[in-house]
């Protein structure tokens, strides 16, 4: 790179979107990266050998009023570049910059605007809505990160949408046993992990669900992880006003590279969400061999979880399900080593060598007719 790695601004987040660019990068692809920074005043372009990263810069207050601007100067970086084609991701900012560009483009849905909008409405989910509308009848090319995603744009759209679903880096699966030592004494960890206290993420029903679980197993504990869910933090005030914080402890954000230590720690991963285009964070838990508890009407997890074969399905929304299927897998150390296991074989289908080939595939049938 030609700027000290320490100085570099922080960029507008998207880890599925680093692991694809990581493992492009692997496989010797020429990327150029363009993201928004609320570090910046100005644009900043970094160059590494087979990477370039451009820096837009964006502000954070009064977003829903600087919207417009913001994709005017990702359009404009784009028409600078001059690219043989460029792929969006999500179907907002980047996405209509993408096309309104003029040059031929791929854009990938990674949520449902709608039900994403009906459990948070405000004026910014609206304004994205239509964003959503927009980009989806205007792209040359649409995918979805999950078959669950692509049927609800086709339906939408009625046009041909292909599935293009997140990627695990190799370094990310567990390549050693797992729940091989379990006896009747151990005190089981409950691992969560959200970014943010919203009312998609649900996780006000773990919380109770988790109440009602110490009952059984008082010894149990749950670790939650992320943005809002630090000591004293959003989520820890509800519960306190709404339940128990006992033995439920808030770590707060949690580095990358720090997350599959912390996966290996648990012995069950509670995933609570009521919709998801994919699910990064089960799918990482089921490669570090850690049964995932997920939402049969959430979104993408039934096809994530093999309906059923790779994990636990329930009910998030009704906080007895939640407690059932919790003390179903701590009573039976068996279910969790058949899970464990099917979840892994499951998590393979989404190496990077697979998806990163399936991708190039559909790359040069879209642009380059091979």
């Amino acid at each position: 790179m030609d700027k000290s790695y320490d100085n570099l601004p922080l960029g507008d987040g998207g880890y599925s979107i680093v692991n694809l660019v990581i493992a492009l990068i692997r496989e010797s692809v020429h990327v150029t990266v363009i993201t928004f920074s609320y570090d910046i005043k100005s644009f900043v372009e970094v160059h590494g050998e087979l990477l370039k990263v451009i820096y837009v810069p964006c502000s954070q207050k009064r977003r829903s009023l600087r919207l417009f601007s913001d994709i005017k100067r990702l359009r404009k970086c784009i028409k600078k570049l001059n690219p043989e084609f460029v792929h969006a991701h999500w179907t907002y900012e980047y996405s209509m910059a993408a096309v309104l560009s003029g040059y031929p483009n791929l854009i990938t849905a990674r949520d449902d605007s709608f039900k994403t909008f009906k459990l948070q409405k405000n004026i910014f989910r609206f304004i994205r809505l239509l964003m959503d509308y927009y980009v989806c009848k205007k792209a040359m090319f649409l995918s979805a990160n999950s078959p669950y995603l692509a049927r609800v744009i086709e339906r939408k759209t009625k046009k041909n949408i292909f599935v293009l679903p997140n990627l695990l880096l190799r370094e990310k699966y567990l390549n050693k046993e797992k729940h091989n030592s379990l006896d009747n004494s151990y005190a089981p960890n409950i691992i969560m992990i959200n970014n943010g206290f919203s009312p998609w993420k649900n996780t006000e029903n773990a919380m109770l669900a988790f109440n009602k679980l110490l009952n059984y197993f008082p010894e149990t504990k749950l670790h939650m992880y992320g943005y809002d869910f630090e000591e004293n933090g959003r989520a820890n005030k509800w519960i306190k006003n709404n339940g128990s914080d006992k033995s439920i402890i808030f770590h707060g954000l949690i580095e990358q590279p720090n997350i599959s230590s912390v996966l290996d720690s648990g012995t069950i991963f509670l995933h609570t969400s009521l919709v998801e285009g994919f699910g990064i964070a089960p799918l990482e838990a089921m490669a570090r061999k850690l049964p995932v508890i997920g939402g049969k009407y959430s979104g993408a997890i039934p096809w994530l979880l093999d309906n059923g074969n790779a994990g636990i399905l329930c009910d998030v929304s009704n906080v007895d399900e939640i407690t059932f299927s919790l003390k179903k897998l701590i009573e039976n150390k068996n279910l969790i080593i058949t899970l464990s296991l099917n979840g892994f074989e499951r998590a393979k289908s989404f190496k990077e060598e697979i998806v990163v080939e399936n991708y190039m595939q559909l790359i040069n049938k879209l642009f380059y007719n091979v």
